[in-house]
């Protein structure tokens, strides 16, 4: 055989190959990334989750919370019974900036509705200069559909994507699962937006966690790539921010971002292994630079102590557990005393002013 035939058969393996992983990703579909249903997946996309949620709201939520997985326990019923407004957790895993912009476009576009306030918990790497669209995002057309910016199909780029072992190795969990039954679930998604975790649940019950053993046990896998290859803030991803803005300040809703925090534990791994705080300040001066041109208020929890938090009121190293969330919450909320209303309800009796 010559090199040329053996080339061109060698060529040919190689795209049949492909092809049929594509195919049986596409077919078992572990993520719940494309429209086939054969299998049942190991997760359900929170984009459609939070999609559907919010299509079958019998309420219009008067306060809608943006942002990623660092700001899913932000509780809406906390919200309520401190304001008396209807809220919504609409936060996803790992959000960029192009979901905050498609979340509110499908809000006003296909739903009717704005809200009249969004809060957004902003992750300094949701500016991410080396990170691709994500492939959830891409398999939810209700929300590519309003930032898509590629020629190429997204099933086709999702199918890309999935050209990987811990992919391949996610299929394989599919199929033994539907023959020998899937695990508890260990966690959930509430009616009105909130992660509920069983396991961190089950966990602090047994008086087992601890959070520093957590953090050095899970570090190197889990957050490692966060800010792995940002070397500044994206220009693309600033665009879709800044249109998110120019929406917001054109049906006059009032936002209130903040960035989120980080255990001081991963604060120090960040510092030491990426431009963490370079990039830091240059969101606090990207941001201060919009005001100038957009009415919002924004502040800095990077820091626990910026919100009163408690240093270990962490699930890992950058999920704060319900305590601080709340915490996060009621700041928030008194951001509007100039507005008027009775700090003494968000805080107790024996807040000091």
């Amino acid at each position: 055989m010559g090199r040329g035939k053996f080339f061109i058969g060698f060529l040919l393996t190689v795209i049949i190959g492909i092809g049929l992983i594509m195919a049986i990703n596409y077919i078992i579909n572990p993520k719940s990334e494309f429209k086939t249903t054969f299998f049942q997946p190991l997760v359900r996309s929170a984009r459609t989750q939070k999609v559907e949620l919010l299509r079958d709201l019998n309420y219009s939520p008067q306060i809608v919370i943006l942002g990623s997985s660092h700001v899913l326990n932000l509780d809406p019923e906390l919200i309520q019974n401190l304001t008396n407004k209807r809220a919504f957790n609409a936060a996803v895993y790992f959000a960029n900036t192009e979901e905050l912009l498609a979340f509110v476009l499908y809000m006003k576009e296909d739903l009717g509705f704005l809200p009249e306030e969004i809060w957004v918990g902003l992750d300094i790497d949701s500016f991410h200069d080396n990170r691709k669209l994500d492939s959830r995002l891409l398999a939810e057309k209700r929300l590519y559909s309003k930032i898509k910016h590629t020629v190429l199909p997204p099933t086709f780029i999702s199918l890309v994507s999935s050209l990987s072992p811990s992919y391949i190795f996610d299929d394989l969990r599919v199929v033994y699962y539907t023959f020998n039954g899937y695990p508890e679930q260990k966690i959930n998604i509430t009616k009105k937006g909130v992660l509920v975790r069983y396991d961190m649940d089950a966990l602090k019950a047994s008086g087992e966690f601890n959070i520093d053993k957590r953090i050095n046990e899970t570090m190197m896998d889990s957050f490692k790539n966060r800010f792995s290859g940002m070397g500044k803030l994206d220009e693309k991803r600033k665009e879709y921010f800044e249109k998110f803005l120019s929406v917001c300040k054109e049906n006059d809703i009032e936002l209130k971002i903040f960035i989120t925090p980080l255990h001081k534990t991963l604060e120090e791994y960040f510092t030491e292994n990426s431009k963490y705080q370079e990039l830091l300040e240059d969101t606090r001066v990207y941001l201060s630079k919009l005001q100038k041109k957009y009415p919002f208020y924004w502040v800095d929890y990077s820091e626990v102590s910026s919100f009163f938090g408690a240093e270990d009121g962490f699930i890992d190293g950058d999920h704060v557990d319900e305590h601080n969330a709340d915490l996060i919450v009621r700041e928030l909320l008194s951001i509007d005393l100039k507005k008027g209303i009775n700090l003494s309800a968000l805080w107790g009796e024996s807040l000091v002013i």
